[in-house]
């Protein structure tokens, strides 16, 4: 999970007992072009945990 020019963190995994957690930090360096202009970062997540 990484568009052009981003880099994540290690997915680091937790649970409380009754859910589970997945988290990671993701950091992204705009170009001189990309200055002034608004970025969105959108992601889905998918359980395939059939369990």
């Amino acid at each position: 999970m990484t568009a052009l020019g981003m880099k994540h963190s290690v997915a680091t995994k937790t649970s409380d007992g009754t859910f589970h957690y997945m988290s990671m930090n993701v950091t992204w360096t705009p170009s001189v072009d990309d200055g002034g202009r608004d970025h969105s970062l959108c992601f889905y997540a998918t359980d395939d945990n059939n369990g």
